[in-house]
């Protein structure tokens, strides 16, 4: 059992979700959010010392976020800085997921929010050791993590204060699903494994081509190749067509 955790760990995909006018605004790369408005991610960030990030979260897609939907292989870790969570921490240090929603004094609730990230970040080339280790004690059927099951148990690792060890979290998949920061923007078609988005969206994309298919010219537009080359899943419900091809790929 633990030789087939560590390979789904070492197999999960990165995934995130974009709206496709940033996608044609970055010319096919995933955007990372300028500091230049006040919002938890950023508050987040600039208190625990973490650099302006790219996220995804550990094989699950959050369709809120975007209207088309990437999953990249772990490949592409090699290629950047990055660090890892394993939590929301947006959500985290908004007080959502206990022992947080429980804590009445905001500042006390921020204070330990803040340690919290800080105790449990990890680098982006080490986190998936971590997040074997979180599997074996939280999800020892690795599918249940895919299908936002709260954890089979609640047994010690990791601080008192980690979502995953309070059993009132049932209901938000984010308290115990792990997220990745990347530091550096990155083109969409590169370290692919597939992405997804509705017949709507995918239109809306081909009409913002900057060249014809051409087999000597090619493109130099990253989303241009992504089109051309890989063509996207296309689907209403684009996030769970998504996670099921990541499924299938870690399960492969």
């Amino acid at each position: 059992m633990s030789d087939s955790i560590a390979l789904f760990a070492a197999r999960i995909a990165l995934v995130t979700t974009v709206r496709h006018e940033d996608l044609v605004t970055f010319r096919g790369h995933f955007p990372i959010p300028a500091r230049t408005r006040r919002s938890t991610t950023q508050e987040v960030e600039e208190l625990c010392g973490i650099p302006p990030s790219r996220y995804f979260y550990a094989g699950l897609a959050c369709c809120q976020f975007g209207d088309c939907a990437f999953a990249l292989f772990p490949s592409v870790e090699a290629e950047h800085d990055g660090c890892v969570n394993p939590f929301d921490t947006g959500g985290v240090y908004k007080g959502y997921p206990h022992p947080f929603r429980s804590i009445a004094d905001r500042d006390e609730m921020r204070s330990r929010a803040r340690r919290l990230i800080k105790e449990t970040r990890y680098g982006l080339r080490a986190w998936r050791t971590k997040f074997a280790d979180f599997l074996r004690v939280f999800f020892p059927k690795p599918a249940d993590y895919l299908k936002r099951q709260p954890p089979g148990s609640r047994h010690a690792w990791g601080p008192d204060d980690l979502p995953a060890r309070h059993p009132e979290n049932t209901a938000d998949w984010r308290a115990w699903s792990w997220e990745i920061r990347v530091y550096e923007a990155h083109p969409a078609d590169r370290h692919l494994m597939s992405w997804s988005c509705t017949d709507e969206v995918y239109t809306k994309l081909i009409n913002e081509r900057t060249v014809e298919d051409d087999p000597v010219l090619g493109s130099v537009n990253p989303l241009d190749k992504l089109l051309m080359a890989q063509p996207p899943i296309r689907a209403a419900d684009f996030c769970a067509s998504l996670e099921a091809r990541v499924q299938s790929e870690v399960f492969s």
